[in-house]
């Protein structure tokens, strides 16, 4: 049995200390069976701090300016394309986690090469308040979303998955984009704990829409082995976190105005 041949693409911008903690989470991954999972990581940047810490780490990357995030998620796609021979091409944000259960749920499907997988299952841990959220859709969401190198050529020759002018709403342009090319997508019900997104005050989205999770964080990060480095990333954040609330209050009250308005 041949190992599928994964990329992990990722886009940095800032929270390097989240992105440490991403960068051991993708290792791991790397690491966890390659006899069935051939896994490269790929990245692209923004910042002169990212490129050194990842030519350290001997990981590819390109450099490409974060705004309009559009255009720098298509000029990575890009040069994955051209560049890396691979099956599958697997969605990690800079900011994620993703369990090793969740390659052997998701195994099946890849080698049955369905052309596009998404999870319909993740956690949100606020790496300042502790608090956190499960969310569960049949919406499109970027993490762990998978998408075959078959699939991906249909876009060619400038691979536009995401449309290159905007800043937000990734993952339901690039969905529509798909849509369009007739791509269907199974929609994988996975564990309850094999997908997490760390939340910082520099996401464009916070985890207040979401219902709250009645566990401690500790109970939530012993599933992933990178859950240490979380719980002390929020210890150290602890500061900051009174200030933190009320502007999260003040936030979801303007929110909650402009609705109504």
């Amino acid at each position: 049995m041949e190992p599928i041949r994964i990329v992990t693409f990722t886009a940095v911008w800032r929270r390097p200390e989240i992105f440490k903690i991403c960068l051991k989470g993708i290792r791991r991954l790397m690491d966890y069976d390659p006899a069935r999972f051939q896994i490269e990581p790929f990245f692209v940047v923004s910042e002169i701090s990212q490129m050194r810490q990842l030519a350290h780490e001997g990981f590819d990357f390109i450099f490409h300016k974060n705004n309009p995030v559009g255009e720098k998620l298509n000029a990575g796609l890009r040069y994955v394309m051209e560049n890396f021979e691979f099956d599958y091409l697997l969605e990690i944000g800079s900011d994620d986690l993703i369990a090793n259960n969740y390659l052997d749920d998701i195994e099946p499907w890849l080698r049955a090469k369905m052309p596009q997988l998404a999870a319909t299952r993740l956690h949100f841990i606020d790496s300042v308040t502790g608090m956190i959220t499960f969310f569960e859709t049949a919406a499109i969401f970027g993490l762990g979303r998978c998408i075959s190198r078959a699939t991906l050529e249909r876009f060619a020759p400038d691979y536009k998955l995401w449309n290159d002018y905007i800043d937000r709403g990734h993952d339901r342009a690039s969905w529509r984009n798909m849509v369009q090319k007739h791509v269907p997508v199974l929609r994988v019900s996975n564990r309850r704990f094999s997908l997490l997104d760390i939340k910082s005050e520099e996401n464009i989205n916070t985890i207040e829409p979401y219902t709250f999770e009645k566990m401690s964080a500790k109970e939530l990060l012993e599933h992933y082995p990178e859950g240490g480095d979380v719980l002390r990333l929020i210890e150290q954040n602890a500061p900051e976190r009174e200030r933190y609330l009320e502007k999260m209050q003040l936030d979801y009250a303007l929110t909650n105005w402009l609705q109504e308005w």
